[in-house]
């Protein structure tokens, strides 16, 4: 009884886990067709797709990680925030403007969360 028990707790487990990952991957779709009008060349497209923007933004929820706008990730002594992951439509902008290539080398400073050079990182 107690296997059978534990077997539907894992069954139950994945379940919720397979529905995560499907809810997920359509608000990281959906968050793509929101920046990409801006994009000129699907190398960035790709960028966008291949970096999931959660993984910069631990514990937040995926509705407002995948929403195209600045999330503030700290907070001075009085609450106001202090850093940001910068708004993606913004971002997405910046990194075409940048024109970088396969090949070329990068130097980011001050990267925050570290999303925008991982995306750089998928450019180059």
């Amino acid at each position: 009884m107690r296997e059978d028990l534990l077997g539907r707790v894992r069954v139950a487990a994945h379940h919720q886990e397979v529905e995560r990952l499907e809810v997920r991957d359509v608000l990281r779709a959906r968050f793509v067709r929101l920046v990409e009008e801006l994009f000129h060349d699907d190398a960035h497209r790709r960028a966008f797709l291949a970096v999931p923007r959660e993984a910069f933004l631990p514990g937040r929820p995926l509705r407002e990680v995948y929403r195209d706008i600045a999330i503030p990730t700290r907070f001075d002594a009085q609450g106001f925030p202090k850093s940001s992951s910068s708004q993606p439509a913004i971002m997405a902008a910046m990194l075409e403007r940048l024109e970088v290539r396969p090949g070329q080398r990068v130097l980011e400073i001050g990267a925050g969360t570290g999303y925008n050079a991982a995306l750089l990182k998928e450019l180059v």
